[in-house]
Parts: C-alpha cells; sequence; structure tokens
C-alpha cells in the first residue's frame, strides 16, 4: 500500500510530464507518446518508491533485517547507571552498562567493530551494539582498557601474552582469542602493562 500510494501521488505530475515531453517532440500521435513517457515515468516512479521504502526500513527497522532488536539497538545518547559489586563493575561509572541488555552486564572485558554494531564481550557473556567502537570506547572508565587497533579494545588485566607474528604484534587474550595490536598502541599497552604486573 506505501509504494502505491506514492506511486498515485506523483500519478498527476507523471502525466503533465509525458504531455510537455510529448508535445515538445511535436510530429504527430500525441496521445501515443503521452502514454508512452507516462508509463515510463510511472514505472520510474514505482521502483523509485520500493527502493526508498526499503532504505526507510532498513534503517528505520534493522531488526527486520536481522540486527539485534530491542536494548540492543543503541542510538547514540546519554544514559546513567549505578554500579555495583555484584555486576563486577570497576569504581568509575561505566557508561556502556544501561545500554546492555539485563544479562549481559558487567565489566567490559573487551570490544570489537563489526560494521555497523560493536560486538561487547562482558564477565556476564556478549551482545551488540549499534555504534562505533569510539563511541563504546568513550563510555568505559579510562584505565580499564585500551583501543589496541581500529577494530578492537581490550582490558588490561585480558592480555595473557604478547607475541610478534609475521612482523605484527598480537595479544593472546586469557580465553585464549588473538586480537591485533597497532603498531601506534603498542607502547602505550606494553607501558600500562608493565605498570600492572612488570613483564619479563
Amino acid at each position: 500500500p506505501p509504494i502505491l500510494l506514492q506511486t498515485l501521488v506523483y500519478g498527476p505530475l507523471c502525466l503533465a510530464a509525458a504531455a510537455f515531453s510529448a508535445w515538445l517532440e511535436g510530429t504527430g500521435g500525441l496521445a501515443a507518446k503521452t502514454a508512452w513517457f507516462f508509463a515510463a515515468g510511472m514505472a520510474v516512479t514505482g521502483v523509485t518508491a520500493a527502493l526508498g521504502l526499503m532504505m526507510f526500513q532498513l534503517f528505520a527497522q534493522p531488526e527486520r533485517f536481522g540486527a539485534p532488536s530491542g536494548a540492543a539497538l543503541w542510538r547514540f545518547r546519554a544514559v546513567g547507571l549505578s554500579a555495583g559489586p555484584s555486576m563486577g563493575l570497576s569504581a568509575g561509572l561505566c557508561g556502556l552498562q544501561a545500554l546492555l541488555p539485563p544479562e549481559t552486564r558487567g565489566r567490559v572485558l573487551r570490544m570489537s567493530a563489526e560494521n555497523q554494531y560493536v560486538r561487547i564481550t562482558t564477565v556476564a557473556g556478549e551482545t551488540l551494539l549499534r555504534c562505533t567502537l569510539s563511541e563504546a570506547a568513550e563510555r568505559v572508565p579510562q584505565g580499564e582498557g585500551l583501543r589496541v587497533h581500529r577494530s578492537h579494545w581490550l582490558a588490561f588485566d585480558q592480555v595473557a601474552e604478547l607475541g610478534y607474528r609475521r612482523g605484527n604484534l598480537q595479544a593472546t587474550t586469557r580465553d585464549g582469542r588473538i586480537v591485533p595490536i597497532g603498531r601506534a598502541q603498542s607502547k602505550v599497552l606494553k607501558a600500562r602493562l608493565r605498570e600492572r604486573t612488570p613483564m619479563s
């Protein structure tokens, strides 16, 4: 119905444009040419209306296309949540907690960018938020971790080992995940880890 309605709304405009185009050619067969231009205009209008509606639904209702639904869809906004020891939170206020589903709230262990979403892994589980990694990292208390790569954030205490592979620095987390470390962040990460635990 929305596509049909939009097409009908633009019908008079298409008819006027078709008649004007047929008049400009001025070589006879005015009615036939008007009908042809009108049919072509309505076809383009119908396709455009369908594409516009599809794009609207894709961005306004992303859960219909496989995106997370409900509270996991984050349009960046200011919220607050009191930290509590039962959630394993640090003393600083973690602004991500109120954006997470209740069953996955807890201290943030790592985050990774996945297209328009960020996968948040906490002590309680993981979920996807519709945001950028920069926005998510800004909501975690400073000193908890570091954005170690353009696509990854990692809590300092989750680094079990640092090592090089094919000339690239990588971190192995406590649960065995491999996280790439950007060159610009490697010195900062090593320094922070030395402050917490002397490294050999």
